[in-house]
């Protein structure tokens, strides 16, 4: 599905597609883009593996800009082990790393004092997407049976920040649920409520049925 498409299904998901329009082309397109980036953040989406040249002396490195997290970081084909906390780094061949996330760098153990051009950090990282839908011909980065799913945040999104007469919370929440049941829940106090509500929700209409 490309953007027009996934423009077209969102706005009958918002019963916006007759008349006037309540919500502008920009404003779904902004909200689809934002879904891309929370499905990656909660699943692993998008892979790449990167190298990082090494520097004499250093044992700090900047994260590829697009990077969520590490998933696995090699030096000359050894992995390395993740690691919660670093001593001062000491001269020698790292076996270990530590992700600062607020300041996006890798820290190792052991730095190189004299670095060769085989001396490259190999990184594979799940990632954020790295361009976004403009045209209508573009096509999400992530699979495209995952394409639709995202028009869900988009309504939730677009319900939440309406104009007060055209809020629907109770529509949005509904919407979160559905995203979240194809990326989960990302692991925070809102997230946890929306899911203990979405299985609150669940019973409900189970109950009905008894």
């Amino acid at each position: 599905m490309n953007l027009a498409s996934l423009r077209q299904r969102t706005r009958e998901f918002l019963d916006d597609y007759e008349g006037i329009p309540r919500f502008s082309d920009a404003r779904i397109d902004a909200a689809l883009n934002e879904a891309q980036v929370e499905a990656c953040k909660r699943t692993d989406l998008l892979i790449e593996t990167v190298t990082i040249p090494m520097t004499d002396g250093s044992s700090v490195y900047d994260m590829p800009a697009s990077a969520l997290k590490a998933k696995r970081v090699k030096y000359k084909s050894k992995e390395l082990t993740p690691v919660l906390y670093q001593d001062d780094a000491i001269e020698g061949a790292p076996s270990t790393y530590m992700i600062t996330t607020q300041a996006r760098e890798i820290t190792l153990d052991r730095f190189v004092s004299i670095v060769t051009i085989n001396d490259v950090l190999s990184i594979t990282i799940s990632k954020m997407p790295t361009a976004r839908m403009v045209d209508d011909t573009d096509l999400p980065e992530i699979a495209e049976h995952f394409a639709l799913a995202l028009c869900y945040w988009a309504v939730r999104l677009l319900l939440l920040d309406a104009d007060p007469d055209t809020q629907d919370p109770q529509k949005s929440e509904r919407f979160a649920v559905l995203f979240a049941d194809v990326f989960g829940v990302p692991l925070n106090a809102q997230a946890i409520a929306i899911n203990q509500r979405a299985n609150n929700t669940r019973i409900r209409a189970t109950a009905r049925f008894l």
